[in-house]
């Protein structure tokens, strides 16, 4: 196992059950969720076996002994929000430093699933009873982590083509900006065939608000799609997208360069490839966001060699452009020079 720990997979289920502080709750929970992402990747091509997979987890992770205390604690729904979070595939890959990020990513969803049969029955009945709750929208803390917890509830959810109409009529029956987002969101992870007509409907109810759009670019930029590079290409060409305005750089191409796993981490190299050859026409525009959207392709050591080698052959490219500004040529050069030095 990769991840350092002073505690056993059993002393982790004791302190997120019995610990005073919900700070180490979580942190055992982040660390239990990190333990069996590692233990799925050893399964190596066995991740679509879902028999397999929960025998595994059952013999060692067993989260099934925490059904009983996720029931009956879902009445802090600020905490249990937290808890049903799972780390995101960037951060398991900080801490588990040489696998491949997309047998990461799909050991991160096959976890998704085992949990929400897992806890089928206590996630569905606290999401119908938060939906079922929803009072005139305000401002309190009360409502925000109730409106927290039922979308990370649903985002769980929707994981089973059981649960993906759940997505619309969140996104439907919405009154506020957390709730709608929530919608799109949980129809986006789950591929909805209605994804489209939804954000559809959200373009045309925010069109006029530039700031609420950025979030409309970036729920296209994450994703999961085969058509994700032409995707991004069309949605360059929306009337009110500019490489001038840094938000909708940073909303369109930073998402898809720092959150969409399997479209910037293509097996092929080309997500690497297509935000290479936007930096090269963003530099000579905004120097400065084209330094901070680079940002994931210096980030080679953690990768695979293969994955390393593309990242920095894309790097090299950028080298070679002629007039690089300051921002990025140091950057670059930094990042390929630490390369070299290491090969």
């Amino acid at each position: 196992v990769k991840v350092q720990q002073s505690f056993t997979n059993q002393q982790l289920m004791q302190v997120v059950q019995c610990s005073g502080s919900d700070f180490a709750k979580w942190e055992a929970m982040q660390d239990l969720y990190t333990l069996a992402i590692d233990t799925l990747l050893s399964l190596d091509n066995a991740l679509n076996d879902s028999a397999h997979i929960d025998s595994v987890l059952q013999q060692k992770v067993p989260f099934i002994e925490l059904s009983r205390w996720l029931n009956d604690n879902m009445s802090r729904p600020e905490l249990m929000a937290e808890l049903l979070s799972l780390p995101s595939t960037e951060t398991l890959l900080q801490s588990l430093p040489g696998s491949d990020i997309l047998a990461i990513d799909q050991a991160r969803e096959a976890l998704t699933i085992h949990l929400v049969e897992l806890f089928e029955p206590v996630l569905i009945a606290s999401y119908h009873s938060l939906s079922s709750t929803v009072a005139a929208y305000a401002y309190e803390q009360h409502q925000v982590n109730n409106r927290k917890l039922a979308g990370v509830i649903l985002n769980l959810l929707v994981h089973k083509t059981t649960y993906q109409h759940l997505a619309n009529e969140h996104f439907a029956h919405s009154n506020n900006m957390t709730d709608t987002l929530n919608g799109l969101k949980a129809a986006q992870i789950s591929q909805a065939p209605e994804f489209n007509v939804m954000m559809d409907k959200f373009s045309a109810d925010w069109l006029h608000d530039t700031v609420v759009m950025d979030k409309w670019f970036a729920l296209h930029a994450t994703a999961h799609r085969d058509d994700i590079l032409s995707q991004l290409t069309l949605l360059q060409a929306h009337p009110i997208y500019s490489a001038q305005n840094p938000n909708k750089v940073r909303a369109l191409m930073g998402s898809f360069a720092f959150y969409n796993v399997a479209g910037f981490h293509a097996v092929d190299g080309s997500g690497y490839a297509y935000i290479t050859n936007y930096l090269m026409q963003l530099d000579s525009i905004n120097a400065q966001v084209a330094a901070r959207i680079v940002t994931p392709l210096t980030q080679w050591q953690m990768h695979t060699p293969k994955r390393q080698s593309q990242m920095v052959q894309q790097l090299r490219r950028l080298l070679d452009k002629r007039s690089l500004s300051k921002d990025l040529f140091e950057k670059v050069s930094k990042s390929v020079l630490q390369y070299e030095a290491q090969h």
